[in-house]
């Protein structure tokens, strides 16, 4: 079921909510199917929309591993900025950190393709780890798992990003 930010509890509600006419509604929420999201018939969601968008630079080289069945792993960080103006009147800026791993031929274009500082788009979805330590400590970690990734040109690097027979947006789907 799709809650709003003012408490609406049903999609049927989304033009209400935009300000739209029964036929923007709809659009509304073809877009949100478009997004991996089904509807029942009395217009309530079916599941949920787990997905995350992110623009920033690398934080650290990425590392690469494989599970015990040979699929490749790739984890990194992704710093995001973002500033405004406090009431004081100073500029204020904040960094947020996120953790990413990506799976398979994403993973390997990842560490071929990447390095600390480069600027990237990451799209995927939130997933939260949990496991417990040697001292019984239970830990966990909520990481961006990449389905997809656009490397943007960076003057920081002289190198080409990618070769020219490749596209600079990759995706975990690719073979």
């Amino acid at each position: 079921m799709l809650t709003l930010a003012n408490g609406y509890r049903n999609v049927s509600v989304l033009e209400d909510f935009f300000g739209e006419s029964a036929e923007q509604g709809s659009c509304v929420k073809q877009r949100v199917r478009e997004e991996g999201c089904e509807f029942e018939e009395n217009g309530e969601m079916a599941r949920g929309l787990n997905k995350v968008m992110i623009i920033g630079y690398v934080g650290r080289e990425p590392e690469m591993r494989y599970t015990p069945s040979g699929r490749p792993v790739t984890s990194f960080s992704v710093a995001t900025d973002r500033s405004w103006m406090a009431s004081d009147g100073r500029q204020r800026k904040e960094t947020d950190w996120f953790n990413v791993v990506s799976w398979g031929n994403l993973a390997e274009v990842c560490k071929q393709h990447l390095a600390k500082d480069r600027r990237i788009y990451i799209e995927g979805r939130l997933q939260t780890r949990g496991w417990e330590d040697g001292l019984g400590k239970r830990h966990y970690r909520t990481e961006i798992v990449a389905n997809e990734m656009i490397i943007f040109s960076n003057q920081r690097f002289s190198a080409p990003l990618v070769p020219e027979t490749e596209s600079s947006l990759f995706s975990a789907e690719e073979k």
